[in-house]
């Protein structure tokens, strides 16, 4: 459920990326329309937009490593699933073998009881 959910996040986390690209465009395109600064308020409204666009790149660039450390978390749980799934398999074997020679050493008493009794 940790890999599910880490896929889920890892999602959220790619379309929030995907998202803050389009936010970034957007204020790159707006930026570079603006032709001629002459007076302040154009001087304002640029420096606004460069912080938009400044704001939306660490946004983007945030994201995008949160994506990324989710990828790995999501591959190092993979590796840790597939070893306990391993191990498990492992487990029943010695488990199967555990019951074989359990079986064995019933039938030895079994038969080393019988032997006794009638020798008596």
């Amino acid at each position: 459920s940790q890999v599910f959910d880490l896929l889920e996040q890892e999602h959220l986390a790619e379309s929030r990326v995907a998202e803050e690209e389009a936010v970034e465009g957007a204020a790159k395109d707006q930026m570079f329309y603006i032709e001629e600064i002459n007076d302040d308020y154009e001087v304002e409204e640029r420096r606004r937009d460069m912080s938009v666009s400044h704001a939306a790149h660490e946004l983007f660039e945030a994201e995008k490593e949160v994506a990324e450390k989710l990828s790995q978390e999501k591959e190092k749980l993979m590796a840790v699933e597939e070893k306990l799934g391993r191990q498990l398999e492992e487990l029943k074997n010695n488990e199967a073998i555990l019951k074989a020679d359990l079986r064995e050493i019933k039938n030895i008493v079994k038969d080393t009881l019988i032997d006794e009794w009638e020798q008596k």
